[in-house]
């Protein structure tokens, strides 16, 4: 019996043990594909939509409206969220409508419209403002992103 076991499955077909089946259904060689209810393929523009709360910082960034920037930062972290996160959503954000006027990227048209009245100079260092806190050295994160935030009012002049 040890030897049995270890035989092939098809040697066993082959030796005349029906028990094993050779082929489960049928080939058909010449088989064409079925085209019923499918979709078109296109090339469909991807929709940039930033989320409201998102839009509203950047609002208030642009604007230079200090409270509204800090409760907003406030806001994020009451939420539980970290502060490095909501300044690299941020600064994301902005570098987004600064390709957008660089490289002609797609962007979200309502970020274009908020950063239009900034020119393409001042709107690089708004985004160079925030990325320091990104990669901040401070023990608290807060610390990091509100001197961003500080910094990045500054360039505004607000």
């Amino acid at each position: 019996m040890k030897g049995l076991t270890r035989t092939p499955a098809v040697a066993l077909a082959s030796a005349g043990n029906h028990s094993t089946p050779v082929s489960v259904e049928p080939i058909y060689e010449n088989v064409e594909p079925i085209y019923e209810n499918v979709e078109a393929v296109t090339d469909a523009p991807k929709e940039d939509v930033t989320p409201p709360h998102m839009r509203g910082l950047v609002a208030a960034l642009v604007e230079g409206d200090r409270t509204a920037v800090f409760a907003g930062l406030r806001q994020h972290m009451r939420g539980g969220g970290a502060p490095e996160s909501l300044v690299t959503e941020l600064v994301c954000l902005l570098d987004d409508t600064y390709r957008a006027r660089i490289d002609g990227v797609p962007c979200d048209p309502d970020l274009v419209r908020l950063t239009a009245r900034l020119n393409t100079p001042t709107l690089e260092k708004l985004v160079t403002s925030l990325t320091t806190a990104v990669d901040s050295s401070y023990s608290t994160g807060v610390t990091g992103a509100k001197l961003a935030l500080i910094r990045a009012l500054a360039v505004l002049g607000a």
